[in-house]
């Protein structure tokens, strides 16, 4: 999954046309794409966290793109090891950690929309270790509604016992930073087989992922079970998962807080040495505690877009990733997934993210697997239903390439949804759009209106910042950088 805000469909039966508006910042030399975060937007301003040459900055901007003001974070420590933003509408939440000794320090601050401090520096959680070491201890996931934030670490047994399984510590905070609850759990999860989704916490405070279980040296999962911890329990909930004696590549994991249920979502094998037959998805419903729905679709036969670009020589199926989920009001979901192949194999493509274990300290490691895959093709789009049942499917045709992640970003304007991506057109490249809308016709892919050529939008990195409007690094000639915003007016 990329890392972008995800909406509920307000409408999906609206077929009213918007026009595109685009806006450029001024661009920069000093400007630093791989440490930046795009908050968000809070009462018309937009606030973009940079780090330049180690120092730390709010840019905040008007909706003109303009630069107001860089304010200074000053409140984070030189030694600083992460740090997270939280757009909270009317305000920002920030927690970070830094080493000082042998001691690991979670702290979180608030700020407002001039990223001033409005809650001085809180103390949320220490760990005592016995040696130096540049690592991301903590780890935060925060529920839609920004009510919950579960602060977490994970370490191996090893690091104390001996043995190679995993021990969590989670931390529940409500939304004032208040400890709601503490746990220390010791699990049954192996070091070296199992490899886990995201972790997620929903609205109500469950913390909330999967776990595969891999078939031998492969990353192939033959076992998965979803885990589940109340708010106020000490202990994981297991839930096995029924996969038929098939093979998961991998596993997304979405809660749907509205209609109250997880979902789960991957791309299966028949068998170990064959080819991607489809999508398997679930549906895991927190009212009745159980699975309701679950499906396994076979493409061979089908004449979805997927099944038309297979070919007798490979199965494409075999190329194709996860990408975004989007949720309907209804309950049900979209799906899209993109072709990653190049001539004469395939590698990992760089927005693939696996939960890895760093090895030398013990603990989980959340900088994700990250390679470059020479080609980004198709996007093919799958809606389900509530029942897991899957109702259509349609393609997007696309080639890039580029030294930049390429790729695709995806806009939910409530009543359409839209697909932007850059491919080179006269030798220089061009944000392209199509747009989806509810019964899974497609528009003709055409250039974004009103662009500027001197400027090259990164697409894959965008970030939607409210209802209609996305924001993208961009680059400027050779080594200038800003940021774009493309807004839809209706």
């Amino acid at each position: 999954m990329k890392n972008i805000i995800i909406f509920l469909f307000i409408s999906l039966s609206s077929l009213s046309s918007g026009a595109q508006e685009i806006t450029y910042s001024k661009p920069g030399h000093e400007e630093n794409f791989w440490r930046y975060d795009i908050i968000g937007k809070l009462n018309n301003k937009l606030l973009i966290y940079k780090n330049i040459r180690n120092q730390h900055l709010i840019s905040i901007y008007d909706n003109q793109m303009k630069l107001k003001e860089n304010v200074k974070l000053k409140f984070l420590p030189s030694n600083l090891i992460s740090v997270k933003f939280a757009n909270c509408s009317d305000r920002v939440d920030v927690i970070y950690q830094f080493q000082k000794r042998n001691v690991f320090y979670c702290m979180a601050v608030v700020l407002d929309e001039n990223g001033k401090i409005i809650q001085e520096p809180i103390q949320l959680d220490t760990t005592h270790i016995g040696f130096l070491a540049d690592l991301e201890l903590y780890h935060t996931t925060i529920s839609e509604d920004r009510s919950k934030i579960m602060v977490y670490k994970i370490y191996k047994g090893d690091f104390y016992t001996g043995n190679g399984l995993f021990h969590f510590t989670t931390l529940l905070f409500n939304d004032s930073f208040q400890l709601l609850h503490k746990s220390q759990i010791q699990s049954f999860f192996e070091t070296e087989k199992d490899l886990f989704s995201d972790f997620l916490v929903d609205n109500d405070g469950n913390f909330v992922f999967t776990k595969g279980t891999k078939l031998g040296s492969t990353d192939l999962f033959y076992q998965l079970i979803l885990v589940t911890k109340r708010p106020a329990e000490d202990n994981f909930n297991i839930h096995s998962l029924d996969l038929s004696g098939n093979l998961l590549d991998r596993v997304d994991l979405e809660i749907d807080n509205l209609n109250q249920q997880y979902l789960i979502n991957s791309l299966y094998y028949k068998k170990r040495n064959g080819h991607k037959e489809g999508p398997y998805t679930a549906i895991w419903s927190k009212r009745a505690d159980s699975l309701v729905a679950k499906n396994f679709f076979s493409f061979a036969g089908a004449t979805s877009g997927m099944a038309k670009s297979q070919t007798n020589e490979t199965n494409s199926l075999d190329y194709y990733y996860l990408g975004d989920v989007i949720l309907t009001k209804n309950g049900g979901f979209i799906v899209t997934a993109e072709d990653l192949a190049i001539q004469g194999g395939y590698i990992l493509p760089w927005n693939l993210r696996d939960n890895h274990i760093f090895s030398s300290a013990g603990y989980v490691f959340s900088s994700f697997r990250s390679l470059a895959s020479s080609f980004y093709k198709n996007i093919v789009i799958l809606y389900f239903d509530n029942k897991a049942h899957l109702q259509w499917s349609n393609e997007i045709e696309k080639s890039q390439t580029g030294y930049y992640p390429p790729s695709f970003a995806v806009i939910n304007t409530g009543n359409k949804i839209h697909f932007l991506f850059n491919e080179i057109d006269r030798q220089a490249p061009i944000m392209k759009e199509q747009t989806l809308i509810s019964d899974g016709s497609l528009s003709n892919k055409a250039p974004i209106r009103n662009l500027d050529l001197k400027y090259e939008l990164i697409t894959a990195l965008g970030k939607q910042v409210s209802s209609h409007e996305m924001i993208f690094p961009c680059l400027f000639g050779r080594n200038n950088r800003c940021f774009a915003k493309v807004e839809y007016k209706y």
